[in-house]
């Protein structure tokens, strides 16, 4: 264009009517090209100074006029550059002036040193004839920034010289000085500002911008920050948003924070060249984007791929960072990188938001400054696209922190750091740990994570159907991932080894009776290595934690860390095993799938910190196999005794829900007694108690415990009535009823009996009442007698009643007896012990009832006592420890005697003793938890109650005792009751 040419296309990039009509001389002088020694040649002249070879370059006559000047080193005037350019268009370019200021003032040569202070002094003239646009002179100059490699020099250049001993100093110094002093401000163009170099870059690397484009790209980013705005601090333009999305408009499609960071922080690297390196650069992400078919509307620091080869050894080994590859290529770069791992698994399906804000707060680390990384502006700006939440890209930081080896946080800025952090040294030491370790610590945490609870037990790692007991109680059996393992393509197909362990049990393959007691746990394929992977993690930080010689070698932001991640790190585990061991099956009438159901344990629950045990619990709950809704007495009748049938034992009924595998899975025996209690009420069932010989009708139903035992049934009434169960035994009470004196045959006793108790008592049963009758009274009520009464007859004994026969005893009143002149024996009674056995409030009923039928109601001392085995577990020594804290008023002593067995262990832990609540109380908490881990248990707890004063049946701490141990629900408990004067 100097010597005349013009383009077709000079309209693109300058008004055509400002170029000259001629040809222009042109001069481009560039520092590091200059010899002031050996010189340059140039159109056949050898030149040694800037202007020497301004002027050959200007022609021939040129630098005939400035030649003397040249070889005295000495600059020319200003008269003597107009004569050189002889009045005609001239341009004068000027790049690398400080490295040729360097390489002046470092010369070896003196007179070269000298010239360095001519230099400044030859500028100051070129500037001044440039300043008069009558010269037609134009000069173009570039300087260095202060954070460039020459940057001191141009620090000195923005200083004027104070101390004149130093040349070079005084030279440089000079040169800036003449760019403030020399020029006339007017005379000046200033290159283009921040807000024009991202039209500069489009212009050079796209043909046409969409202008629509660019407006709506302007509208989404300033609607994007409208809405930041109202919750962050935003800053670098965006806290203006109308005007910055006018500049994303301008710049489009290059977000004006890519600009900015090109240009401000990669700038500020020596090896960066802000203008041809950004160019270079941003071609080669531009030519990714359309190679790989990205669909991002405006390209931001965030779509730099660094997984592009050529992109990532420009800002690495291009800027003197070799070191940032490994780190780029192991956090974020490429599909093998920790960020692919966590777009993976915590944004599936979503856009690569590790990976993109990685890439934003890499680009803002390759300074290697006290401040590089990315505070919140930064990785917003440079990350965040409209319709996008802060939240999410916070997210993908804290997740990426957790995985990645060199990214770190300090509280202000996210970085990254050529040196490893926790995660990479956690992973070093991960490798040093034995497979075989690793193995044992999973078992270990497989069998914390499925432990007893909630009453359910659990079954590690059966080999078959004889390592599952067939019990009416839940067991959960957890089947080792190196025995059985599945996936979620074929779950739903259960394994044949689960559906043996289901139809079978023991060696010897019978059939299992309590099919609907057992579920199972299965390891999932794909989690499995995942599970290793933490509980490796979990030794490995163990291991550091305690090794105080290692953690020495790191920083004290590093210990701290490791300290963090140790804690972390059993939790994970613990969800590890969980995400593994998913795969639930349990009981169903689905003869398909060999009558198991298969179900995943919910997300939710796989995360779960409580035991795995009790998240199966709650699966079976929600699936409906575990029942905690009451259902009807006709429900229970046609599942458990359908008619024909006449009757069924309690435990049969509940063994039922146990067995069959169709039935929902009955946990809360409260369920079943309410049915019971409703078909007793309301359909004419009748329930009888062996051990207490009572049946209980809808009108006779005072006292009714209900309990599941052997000897206790539910039956309809014409089984009771045909088994003469409907008649109940005579008490006390009935006797005062229908004995009204003063003398009665024992047969018209028995008929007055009759209708109080149902049905015609035995005679046995009236005999036992008028025995008990005399002993309680001791003679003063009534007298029983072998015969009339009469003068020296003698009154029998109660031994003797009971040995007669009921149809020749007469009964009279003890006042009727005296006047007859009967002898009565003397007797007196000071004390009695009476024994009630079974259900607790039913044996508690027994006891009262007992005493108050006795002639002293006063009871000195009571002892409870329930036992524990293999089948029932401690439940009822649990609750009449529970009673413990309920019965604050009373003296009590406690004895114990338990022994727990394990499973693989020979022997067994012993626990014998007394000790006063209190004491008990605080031990029977260790106690209990040896106790949980047992595979059986089997010993008695016993309460003694010491009541000081006697207590009567009524007195408050009696009823309060009888209360406690009624509504505790134990299931058997023996009392027994010593009654003093």
């Amino acid at each position: 264009m100097g010597k005349g040419a013009r383009p077709a296309n000079i309209g693109d990039f300058m008004d055509p009517a400002l170029l000259p009509d001629g040809p222009v001389q042109v001069a481009a002088l560039v520092g590091d090209a200059l010899d002031p020694v050996a010189g340059v040649e140039t159109n056949g002249i050898r030149t040694y100074t800037l202007w020497g070879e301004m002027a050959a370059q200007a022609g021939l006559d040129a630098y005939a006029v400035v030649a003397a000047n040249d070889a005295e080193r000495t600059a020319p005037g200003t008269a003597t550059i107009k004569e050189a350019f002889g009045r005609k268009p001239a341009i004068v370019i000027i790049d690398e002036i400080a490295k040729y200021l360097r390489q002046v003032t470092s010369s070896g040569s003196e007179d070269v040193r000298r010239m360095a202070r001519a230099i400044p002094v030859f500028l100051g003239n070129l500037f001044e004839v440039a300043s008069d646009p009558t010269n037609r002179v134009v000069v173009i100059i570039t300087l260095a920034a202060s954070t460039n490699a020459f940057g001191s020099e141009t620090d000195e250049i923005d200083e004027l010289l104070e101390d004149a001993t130093n040349a070079a100093n005084a030279a440089v110094s000079e040169t800036a000085d003449l760019l403030t002093r020399a020029v006339q401000p007017s005379a000046v163009i200033k290159p283009a500002d921040d807000t024009e170099i991202g039209e500069i870059l489009k212009t050079r690397l796209f043909e046409h911008i969409d202008a629509d484009a660019a407006r709506a790209a302007g509208d989404a980013y300033r609607e994007l920050y409208e809405s930041l705005a109202k919750n962050e601090t935003l800053a670098g333009g965006a806290e203006r948003p109308v005007t910055y999305g006018d500049a994303v408009a301008r710049s489009y499609p290059f977000h004006p924070e890519l600009v900015r960071v090109l240009d401000k922080r990669l700038g500020d690297i020596p090896q960066f060249q802000r203008a041809r390196g950004a160019l270079k650069l941003l071609a080669e992400v531009v030519a990714g984007i359309y190679r790989d078919g990205d669909d991002c509307a405006v390209i931001n620091v965030a779509d730099i791929d660094y997984a592009d080869g050529p992109v990532l050894n420009h800002l690495t080994d291009g800027l003197g960072r070799g070191e940032f590859a490994g780190v780029a290529r192991g956090d974020f770069a490429g599909p093998t990188s920790h960020a692919e791992a966590v777009d993976d698994e915590v944004f599936p399906g979503k856009p690569p938001y590790a990976a993109r804000v990685a890439r934003t707060v890499f680009t803002h680390s390759l300074e290697m400054k006290v401040n590089a990384g990315a505070a919140r502006n930064d990785w917003l700006l440079g990350t965040l696209r409209p319709g996008e939440d802060p939240a999410i890209l916070e997210k993908a930081l804290t997740e990426s922190e957790k995985v990645f080896w060199h990214l770190a946080f300090d509280g202000a800025r996210w970085r990254f750091n050529v040196e490893p952090n926790v995660n990479a040294i956690l992973e070093t030491e991960k490798r040093n740990i034995a497979n075989t370790r690793v193995s044992a610590v999973v078992d270990d945490l497989i069998m914390r994570a499925y432990s007893n609870d909630g009453g359910v037990s659990a079954i590690h790692f059966p080999a078959g159907p004889s390592d599952v007991p067939d019990q009416p109680n839940l067991r959960v059996a957890v089947v080792h991932h190196n025995v059985l393992t599945t996936s979620n393509q074929k779950a739903d197909l259960p394994a044949s080894m689960l559906v043996e362990m289901l139809d079978q049990v023991g060696s010897s393959g019978a059939p299992r009776k309590y099919r609907n007691a057992a579920a199972f746990v299965v390891a999932d394929e794909t989690q499995v290595e995942a599970l290793k992977d933490r509980a490796r993690a979990l030794i490995a930080a163990d291991t550091l934690a305690v090794d105080r010689n290692r953690l020495g070698q790191f920083s004290a932001e590093i210990r701290k860390k490791i300290e963090a991640y140790q804690k972390n790190a059993a939790l994970e585990a613990r969800v590890a095993v969980t995400r593994c061991y998913k795969h639930v099956y349990y009981p169903a009438n689905e003869k398909a799938n060999g009558y198991l159901r298969h179900r995943d344990l919910p997300p939710e629950k796989q995360g779960d910190t409580k035991t795995a045990t009790s998240a199966v619990l709650t699966l079976l709950t929600d699936e409906g196999k575990i029942r905690t809704e009451p259902f009807t007495y006709s429900y229970l009748r046609s599942k458990t005794w359908p008619e024909p049938k006449s009757s069924a034992t309690t435990i049969e009924i509940a063994d039922w829900f146990w067995i069959d595998h169709a039935s929902p899975i009955i946990r809360n025996p409260s369920l079943l007694r309410e049915a019971i209690v409703g078909g007793i009420k309301n359909d004419s069932w009748v329930y009888y108690d062996a051990t207490t010989g009572k049946a209980y009708t809808a009108s006779t139903m005072a006292g009714l415990s209900v309990e599941f035992r052997l000897d206790a049934e539910v039956m309809t009434v014409a089984e009771a009535t045909g088994r003469g169960l409907l008649v109940r035994k005579p008490t006390q009470n009935d006797l005062k009823s229908v004995y009204v004196g003063p003398s009665l045959t024992g047969a018209e006793i028995r008929s007055r009996l009759e209708p109080e108790c149902g049905g015609e008592p035995s005679k046995t049963e009236v005999l036992d009442l008028l025995a008990t009758a005399v002993q309680a009274a001791e003679y003063r009520w009534i007298v029983v007698l072998d015969g009339e009464p009469a003068s020296g007859v003698r009154a029998l004994t109660p031994s003797q009643i009971r040995d007669k026969g009921l149809d020749t005893l007469r009964v009279v009143t003890r006042d009727y007896a005296d006047a007859q002149g009967v002898e009565v024996p003397t007797r007196s009674v000071t004390g009695k012990s009476f024994a009630g056995s079974g259900p607790g409030g039913a044996a508690i009923q027994s006891i009262a009832d007992q005493v108050s039928d006795f002639s002293i109601k006063t009871i000195s001392r009571l002892t409870i006592k329930v036992t524990a085995d293999d089948i029932k577990g401690t439940g009822d020594l649990d609750l009449l420890v529970m009673a413990l804290g309920m019965l604050p008023k009373h003296a009590i002593t406690v004895t114990t005697d338990l022994v727990a067995e394990y499973r693989n262990v020979t022997g067994g832990l012993a626990f014998r003793g007394s000790a006063a609540r209190a004491d008990f109380q605080t031990a029977y908490g260790h106690i209990i938890k040896a106790v949980k881990g047992a595979s059986k248990v089997a010993g008695t707890l016993t309460l003694i109650l010491a009541f000081t004063p006697s207590a009567t049946v009524d007195s408050p701490e009696f009823k309060q005792l009888h209360k406690v141990v009624k509504d505790l629900q134990i299931q058997h408990a023996d009392l027994t009751a010593e009654v003093t004067k």
